[in-house]
């Protein structure tokens, strides 16, 4: 599913938080798949997971995949370790800055020109080591998914906007089901702080403590060498390790996955 702000999804300026996000997927659920799902989500599709599998309708979520989910790192003020300004933050707010909300800008060459300048050295690092192929070289035309993409989209996270409402700490406190989450390539810069990746392992301890500390299992699979997106990259492995855990935990719903 493309959800808003993405895809073939409709632009809505104003309109990027969580709490939205996570209403769009309940009313889908209910209008358009009509029956119980294993929700997964890669990224920011893995916090949405987490908010699903917290704060779905009752009966609609049999367990969640939170697939390299940025719990914590996504926030601006975590409970534990670095936040989105320490992550993703300086690219989101080099998107904003040289191609608009809604693109109202549109200064791609500009954008590829001052990359050097106002993205620190440490991401264009990481950006080559979570790229598929280990490049991540520059385009020399906006890629589709980016096309499609609204900068504002990005700036609500990292000026907090997208999380103001939606702590991840009180959020996990509420997860009703069982959770299986990927951990991807990640590493810690011990000179800075910075996260090169999604999340760190001392976040993933503490999700999974909130997590079983409801009841509900949690089940870690760690790929390390893995890129961003195991779905895109590794379709094979992505499918055998859902469907080797969905088997023992939710036999037989319908799967939901959101990007």
């Amino acid at each position: 599913m493309d959800l808003r702000g993405q895809g073939r999804s409709t632009w809505t300026p104003g309109r990027y938080s969580l709490d939205i996000f996570g209403g769009d997927l309940v009313r889908f659920i209910d209008r358009v798949i009509k029956r119980p799902v294993v929700v997964c989500g890669l990224s920011s599709g893995g916090v949405i997971a987490a908010w699903l599998s917290a704060f779905a309708a009752p009966g609609q979520v049999h367990a969640a995949v939170y697939e390299g989910a940025p719990l914590f790192a996504s926030q601006t003020d975590p409970a534990v370790g670095p936040s989105i300004r320490q992550g993703a933050g300086p690219m989101f707010r080099l998107w904003h800055k040289w191609l608009g909300p809604q693109w109202t800008i549109g200064d791609f060459a500009g954008m590829q020109a001052s990359m050097g300048r106002e993205i620190p050295a440490w991401m264009l690092a990481a950006l080559r080591q979570m790229a598929p192929d280990g490049t991540a070289g520059p385009p020399a035309a906006p890629p589709q998914d980016l096309r499609e993409y609204d900068p504002e989209w990005g700036d609500a996270f990292v000026s907090g906007r997208a999380t103001v409402n939606c702590d991840h700490e009180s959020m996990l406190r509420q997860v009703k089901v069982p959770v299986l989450f990927t951990h991807h390539f990640h590493h810690v810069d011990p000179d800075t702080g910075n996260l090169l990746g999604a999340i760190t392992d001392l976040q993933v301890r503490r999700l999974r403590q909130l997590i079983e500390e409801t009841g509900n299992s949690f089940t870690y699979r760690a790929f390390p060498s893995m890129p961003h997106s195991m779905h895109g990259y590794d379709p094979t492995t992505y499918v055998a390790t859902i469907t080797g855990w969905a088997s023992k935990v939710a036999a037989g719903p319908a799967i939901a996955r959101s990007t």
